[in-house]
């Protein structure tokens, strides 16, 4: 077989590029830590390395996901151990102002006090995140939920969540509705209140079987009659009471009237005309209410009536206060267990981004001991095959003729 100068020039320059191509695979697979440098290389391998690549950056995302969520959340907290701190100091001063013996000035100063706490508590439930967002007002979280004086709820009832897991989406914030606008003030289903105007002594002791059955609508009072006597009325229609039960029922003191299956326990001494109001029990504005424990408190004592109305008003202003704080502390166990499992899901994710690593690794990772050698090898073939094309290249007669 007769070969020509220029096929030899020809294959004896394709078998020096294939070395040097395959020396330049080796030399990348080297400097990338990776065996599969195209799908190419390995389809299969690749393939599978690509869903695996995707697995980590949505496990990633999550835990963006989890410190934004520990931002907020741990924010939130804090917000809610403040309102609950000011809460209860708003408590203590209301149960200091409840003693018999304290003057009105006493009372004004104790006044001014909860009054310093109540711009404090209005401006926790106006608290924002990080950035910016209001905490408390639902999917609202650029409107300010209450007004700078209080006021009825601005917000919504929405709950914002951030997923951080697969199938798990976590809240991020707590409703200031629920926290702060529609807060009971009655431990049970009725509320009671002796009305301003009574002349006589007569209260309420305290409101047996009170029942956790939804609140009913009808409103009663018990009118006296006279000392010793009382009517209980429906005053469904405002104007006109209907008496219900028996007319003119005995009446002693510490004794108990029975409405609607509720048992009322009163004491005291009434004067003809006196009225208990026995109410359904609403839910109010945490805010309005304290507002108007601070207006009593501020209210000169004139008669034994408006003394009972104050009495009374501040009995219903620490009833509320002690459910805003049962509805303070139940929203912080909540937030608390969700940052409790953030920091699971956290070490979760960690340990599925590393089984993640070492099953990327197994499929397209390099063996570098290997790798090297078929490098060290790969140079040796190469440097044969450029000697040995300088030598054939030399073997020519006219290399004699010189």
């Amino acid at each position: 077989m007769r070969i020509s100068t220029s096929l030899l020039y020809q294959q004896n320059g394709q078998g020096i590029s294939t070395q040097q191509t395959a020396l330049y695979k080796i030399q990348q697979q080297i400097s990338s830590g990776t065996r599969v440098l195209t799908p190419a290389d390995d389809p299969i391998a690749a393939a599978n390395a690509l869903q695996i690549k995707q697995s980590k950056s949505i496990t990633e995302q999550f835990n963006v996901n989890i410190r934004n969520a520990q931002g907020d959340l741990g924010q939130g907290e804090v917000a809610l151990g403040q309102v609950s701190n000011t809460l209860t100091s708003i408590r203590e001063l209301v149960v200091s102002a409840g003693n018999a013996a304290l003057a009105d000035s006493d009372r004004a100063s104790i006044a001014e006090q909860i009054d310093n706490n109540l711009q404090q508590l209005i401006g926790l439930a106006n608290t924002r995140d990080a950035n910016g967002r209001f905490l408390f007002s639902g999917f609202q979280d650029s409107v300010q939920p209450f007004a700078n004086s209080g006021g009825p709820y601005l917000g919504d009832e929405g709950q914002r969540s951030a997923q951080v897991g697969p199938t798990r989406f976590i809240g991020l914030n707590a409703s200031g509705g629920y926290l702060f606008d529609r807060v009971p003030a009655a431990r049970g289903v009725y509320e009671t209140r002796a009305a301003a105007a009574n002349t006589g002594t007569v209260s309420v002791s305290s409101l047996l079987n009170v029942g956790t059955a939804s609140t009913p609508s009808t409103p009663y009072q018990i009118r006296f009659t006279s000392a010793t006597t009382f009517n209980v009325e429906d005053i469904t229609t405002p104007g006109s009471p209907v008496v219900v039960g028996t007319a003119n029922q005995p009446y002693a003191s510490g004794g108990v009237v029975t409405i609607d299956g509720k048992e009322v326990k009163l004491v005291g001494t009434p004067a003809s005309g006196d009225v208990i109001t026995v109410t359904p029990a609403a839910t109010r504005n945490i805010f309005a209410g304290v507002q108007q424990m601070i207006n009593a408190l501020r209210t000169p004592t004139a008669s034994v009536g408006a003394n009972l109305e104050r009495t009374a008003t501040l009995e219903i202003t620490l009833t509320q206060i002690d459910q805003a704080l049962n509805r303070t502390l139940e929203v912080q166990t909540s937030f608390g267990a969700r940052l409790s499992e953030i920091e699971t899901l956290t070490n979760a994710n960690e340990s599925t981004k590393v089984n993640l690593s070492l099953q990327l690794n197994d499929l397209v990772g390099l063996d570098y001991a290997e790798a090297i050698s078929e490098l060290n090898s790969r140079k040796t073939v190469l440097e044969a095959a450029q000697q040995s094309f300088v030598r054939i290249t030399g073997l020519s007669l006219f290399s004699l003729l010189r």
